[in-house]
């Protein structure tokens, strides 16, 4: 089932890529040396890669002790991020 959703979501995410490079004025060709696996520095490791993380962040029952994330910067090109079940009060 994970493998299946991400193929769906690479699929996706290199549409919304696609549109995105577009916009800048970018022809096909261009846009596809940003997936073309052959295209990186070394011909053993592809330019691009897909990584899926899935993170579940439930509401603390004790707030004073909960932990989190700094403010950070992600370091793909794109991050979906869903907040259907936002956790605030």
């Amino acid at each position: 089932v994970m493998e299946k959703y991400l193929v769906e979501m690479k699929a996706f995410c290199e549409k919304i890529v696609e549109v995105l490079l577009s916009s800048l004025g970018l022809t096909h060709e261009e846009d596809m040396k940003w997936f073309d696996p052959t295209s990186g520095s070394d011909p053993n490791q592809p330019k691009t890669t897909c990584v899926l993380q899935l993170n579940s962040y439930p509401v603390c029952p004790d707030p004073g002790r909960a932990m989190g994330l700094a403010p950070h910067t992600d370091s793909s090109l794109l991050t979906i991020l869903y907040q259907g079940n936002i956790y605030f009060k």
